[in-house]
């Protein structure tokens, strides 16, 4: 898929121009400097010759060092802006990082990027620049959308980037960039519409609880291939459930970075574009399950193993888990952390954890509560703690 665009400034080749060359899309400014800016007029222009606007945000090049302050600010003014021009209001808007960045200068990057999502929502936040920026926001899911330039990027073209920038030709007089839409959606859109895409997004209303059609069985096929298929017990089918259909996607939406209504388990046309082509991020596995152990076993260990021959044992899988957290917290020493036996160290070092426990929570615990045998309360929350439950 590939579909031909430009970008410009301030001077302007006219919708007819562009349609005369060929071109399908504009990439326009929104700023500061509203002598560059889109207006309304322009996109019906284009619009009327079935030229369709993207739209990035770019003040000076290295605004994007401005950190989340500065993407919120930008993104409020974007979304002015880009609303006043006609874009409907699920667009995606590029914010611009038009200089050779570094490593070290990301961390500001992503800042300013949580900045925009914090106002206009993750799914419609795009970065524009080079390879290696482009790479690290959309590694780090900063970015859902990406535009990159050929400039600082060594020849690398990042697979994931819906634009790419290149060269530069001359149209109705005017110097533009030359743009590729890499994609079927790429951001494009014209005054109070958003683009059909190819990739046959059927409306959210095809989904959710009551659904039972063949866009449900491909949305769950899609799934399965992204990580998805162990919410899916006898695989994708017509029929939404929303413990696998539903939680498939929204665990999809989250992995893109995603949040609230944009991860609401309900594909949009960027959930369905991602999927379709086979973009952003996949599910990722599911986190193993937490060790369990018996406060039954736990208690019985405590109450006999004092009085076996050292190192001996009634219940030690239960007991080392226990163990190795009461290390973790500096209370038992190394040579007793793994023996599996609750003897009289695990139990002065049990005493020592329940004390602690009632002091930072000031619960005024004394006696059988602080003697070294487990209890639920304390059991409980030194396995939250150091990643075991208590049964």
């Amino acid at each position: 898929m590939s579909t031909p665009g430009v970008d410009y400034a301030w001077s302007h080749p006219g919708g007819a121009a562009l349609k005369a060359a060929g071109k399908k899309f504009a990439c326009r400014y929104l700023s500061s400097d509203h002598s560059k800016n889109l207006t309304r007029t322009e996109a019906d222009d284009l619009a009327a010759h079935d030229v369709a606007s993207v739209v990035v945000w770019e003040t000076t090049t290295d605004r994007a060092l401005a950190g989340k302050t500065g993407g919120t600010a930008d993104a409020k003014t974007a979304a002015s802006q880009a609303a006043a021009a006609g874009m409907p209001g699920d667009r995606p808007i590029y914010f611009a990082v038009d200089f050779d960045s570094t490593p070290g200068q990301q961390t500001a990057i992503n800042a300013y990027l949580d900045g925009a999502a914090s106002v206009i929502g993750r799914a419609r936040v795009g970065i524009y620049g080079g390879y290696y920026p482009v790479k690290r926001a959309l590694d780090a899911k900063k970015a859902t959308w990406a535009w990159q330039t050929a400039a600082w990027s060594g020849g690398q073209w990042d697979a994931r980037a819906h634009i790419r920038q290149g060269a530069q030709s001359t149209i109705g007089g005017v110097s533009c960039d030359l743009n590729t839409g890499m994609v079927s959606d790429f951001g494009q859109w014209t005054p109070g519409s958003a683009p059909s895409p190819d990739d046959g997004f059927p409306g959210a209303s095809a989904f959710g609880p009551g659904a039972n059609n063949a866009h449900v069985t491909q949305l769950g096929t899609w799934l399965c291939a992204r990580g998805g298929s162990r919410f899916y017990k006898v695989g994708p089918g017509p029929k939404w459930t929303q413990a696998a259909d539903g939680a498939a996607t929204q665990a999809f939406q989250k992995a893109q970075g995603w949040t609230g209504s944009d991860a609401d388990g309900i594909p949009g046309p960027t959930t369905w574009s991602l999927l379709a082509h086979d973009q952003g991020h996949d599910i990722p596995a599911a986190a193993p399950a937490k060790p369990k152990v018996s406060l039954a076993n736990l208690i019985a260990a405590a109450k006999r193993d004092p009085g076996l021959p050292q190192g001996g044992t009634t219940h030690p899988a239960d007991v080392k888990i226990y163990e190795a957290a009461l290390r973790a917290e500096g209370l038992l020493p190394a040579k007793y952390a793994s023996d599996g036996s609750f003897g009289s160290t695990t139990i002065t070092a049990n005493s020592a954890w329940q004390k602690a426990y009632s002091k930072a929570h000031g619960l005024g615990w004394s006696g059988a509560d602080v003697n070294g045998i487990p209890g639920r309360t304390s059991a409980t929350a030194l396995g939250a703690k150091h990643g075991f439950t208590v049964a």
